[in-house]
Order: C-alpha cells, then sequence, then structure tokens
C-alpha cells in the first residue's frame, strides 16, 4: 500500500515493514515553500536584468539540487521495498495502483493548502518504476491492484466504513477488528489479488510492523545562539606570573597562550 504520510506498507500476513515518508513529504514542501518565495522576489524585478538572472539561476540550482534528493530517497525506499520482499522469499509484489490519488481527491473535494503540497507532483509513479526495475533484477515481479476500498473494509469480517487518524477499527460491533490502517490496506491487496475481490478472514495484518526510513531525514538548522560551557578565567598579570616562576624554578619563564 503505497501513500504519502507512509511511502510504502507491506505485508505477506506475517511479517510487515513500513517505509516511513516524512523525509519525501519534508523535501516536497519545502521545494513549494522555496518556489512560492522565489515567485514572490521575481515579481518585484524588472524581467532580464542582473537580479533577475542571478535569481532565475539560484531557482534551478534549487529545483536540480531537490530532485536529486527526491530521487535519491526514492531509490532507498525502492530497495528497501525489495529487500522485504526477497527475505520473506515473495517472487511477487502486489502495488495499490494509486497514482491518480491526487487527481481523484481535487475532484472530490477540496483539500488544505497541506495536502495540496503533499500530493503536488506526486513522486509516486517515479517509486513504482525504480520499485519494477530493481524488482526484475532479483525476481520479484511487480503487479498493480485497484485500491478501492482496501482501507475501509475491515479484513476480518468485510464490513465497510471510512476510518479517521491511522488506527482502524472495525465498527462491526460482533467483530471488533483492530489494526494500523495502511497495513490493513495492504492485506486487503493483497486479498484482492488472489481472490478478485476481499474475502472476509482469508489474509489479516499483523498487529505490530517494523518501521524504517529511506534516509536520515534533514534537519533544519535553528537560527539561535548556543551558549558555551563554563570556563576557568585565569589571573595572566604580572604579579600571578612572577609568583608561579618563584613556586617552581624550573618552569619555563615564557608565559601560556590564552584565547
Amino acid at each position: 500500500d503505497l501513500g504519502v504520510i507512509h511511502l510504502a506498507a507491506m505485508t505477506d500476513g506475517n511479517a510487515a515493514e513500513v517505509i516511513v515518508g516524512r523525509g519525501l513529504r519534508f523535501l516536497i514542501q519545502y521545494r513549494n515553500r522555496k518556489l512560492a518565495e522565489f515567485s514572490r522576489l521575481q515579481s518585484r524585478l524588472k524581467k532580464g536584468s542582473r537580479k533577475a538572472r542571478k535569481l532565475r539561476i539560484s531557482k534551478a540550482k534549487m529545483l536540480a539540487r531537490n530532485d536529486h534528493q527526491i530521487r535519491n530517497l526514492l531509490h532507498h525506499a525502492s530497495k528497501q521495498m525489495v529487500d522485504f520482499c526477497v527475505a520473506q522469499g515473495a517472487g511477487k509484489l502486489v502495488v495499490g495502483d494509486c497514482i491518480n490519488m491526487s487527481k481523484n481527491s481535487r475532484k472530490r473535494r477540496k483539500s488544505s493548502s497541506r495536502s495540496n503540497q503533499m500530493n503536488s507532483n506526486n513522486p509516486l509513479g517515479r517509486l513504482f518504476e525504480y520499485v519494477k526495475y530493481k524488482g526484475k533484477q532479483r525476481g520479484v515481479k511487480l503487479e498493480k491492484e485497484p485500491e478501492q476500498y482496501t482501507t475501509q473494509t475491515c479484513p476480518k469480517c468485510g464490513h465497510r466504513h471510512k476510518p479517521s487518524g491511522r488506527i482502524y477499527q472495525c465498527k462491526n460491533p460482533e467483530c471488533n477488528f483492530t489494526g494500523i490502517r495502511d497495513l490493513v490496506g495492504a492485506a486487503n491487496i493483497l486479498n484482492k489479488s488472489e481472490n478478485g475481490l476481499i474475502v472476509p478472514n482469508y489474509r489479516l495484518p499483523p498487529a505490530m510492523a517494523k518501521y524504517r526510513r529511506p534516509i536520515k531525514t534533514p534537519v533544519a538548522r535553528l537560527n539561535c545562539v548556543v551558549p558555551l560551557t563554563t570556563g576557568k578565567l585565569l589571573d595572566t598579570t604580572l604579579e600571578a606570573a612572577q609568583a608561579l616562576l618563584s613556586a617552581d624554578s624550573n618552569m619555563s619563564s615564557e608565559l601560556p597562550h590564552v584565547a
């Protein structure tokens, strides 16, 4: 099950692994904020001026650097996905078809500005291509499966409702199944791929999952003054030096440097 909050949630019914998408969200939101800042600055400059050309070059460098960082993160994430399949002895990876997720969500309702930032230029299509060729090299076949209602359907009883939050809790009083929402979607996607529909109580997701990050999330630099550790005040007067020399006649007459 691919997504923005979690890049991928994978399970075979026994083991489960979730790849965190925090780093990707950071890079996408950073790029969109910088683009808005560049647009605001360019609107104040005369077209063709020296400052406008410098700003255009800076914008191109920022976009290139950001694209390299996103590509590097997606390569690491796709490798982790294929590694999980190989570790579980799986020859096929079924992926939910959510490439047009952002376009469909815009049709249904108006999203918040933060959601629009995360869904703009959705890189999940690129992640799919990376997983496809990496899996082919290691004997893992990739298959797409429509993911309609996979996160809304209880894998145990088949009851359907729209969950809120990251935890899925079945509203059927006779079931009361509880699980990780993304793993519920992953288990139901695999269920649909094997049976053509979601068969109740066929493949349940595990209660626990291993969470992994593709790369270390960049940390924003703080604009603050870091206090120094408490030091020792040295007495560098002439009287102190003469007293030190008289205490040890073998000591050199040259005073130590203080910075």
